[in-house]
């Protein structure tokens, strides 16, 4: 008997070595006021941060302009977990200011990151923009290490 438990024991630790210790490292559904842009106040062209949403501004030639607002309309998808939750982010179709947000901790250069979001393109064309995600290694706004 000793030696059966004693095997069980072993084949646990041993199966645990090779466990993910996946963590959450940026939830973001958006849970603010609606009807609010992003980022208030006046948009800087770097490191101009929201203490209220926590999203900053990325260094771009077109630091004038905010060009996301806050929507009462949650996104949702049959099955997504986080679907129908907290607000929406809406581009308003205005060439502006890119936005970036920090994960809660810093991420190895060997690390493998999972993202999973929803997004909704209109049927109507909206022009302005370049990209809707990106994935910096690095939190200046100044870096360009993506």
């Amino acid at each position: 008997m000793k030696r059966k438990i004693f095997t069980s024991l072993i084949l646990c630790a041993v199966m645990s070595m090779g466990l993910a210790h996946a963590q959450v490292l940026l939830e973001e559904n958006f849970d603010y006021d609606a009807n609010r842009q992003l980022i208030l106040g006046a948009v800087a062209s770097s490191d101009n941060y929201d203490g209220v949403t926590g999203w900053s501004t990325q260094s771009s030639s077109l630091s004038g302009t905010n060009c996301f607002n806050i929507t009462n309309a949650p996104l949702t998808y049959p099955g997504y977990i986080s679907s129908g939750i907290g607000n929406a982010l809406n581009f308003n179709g205005i060439n502006g200011q890119s936005v970036f947000k920090l994960f809660s901790k810093n991420i190895r250069n060997d690390s493998t990151v999972y993202i999973s979001f929803l997004v909704n393109f209109p049927k109507v064309l909206v022009t302005g923009g370049d990209f809707f995600l990106g994935i910096k290694m690095e939190p200046s706004a100044t870096s360009t290490n993506w």
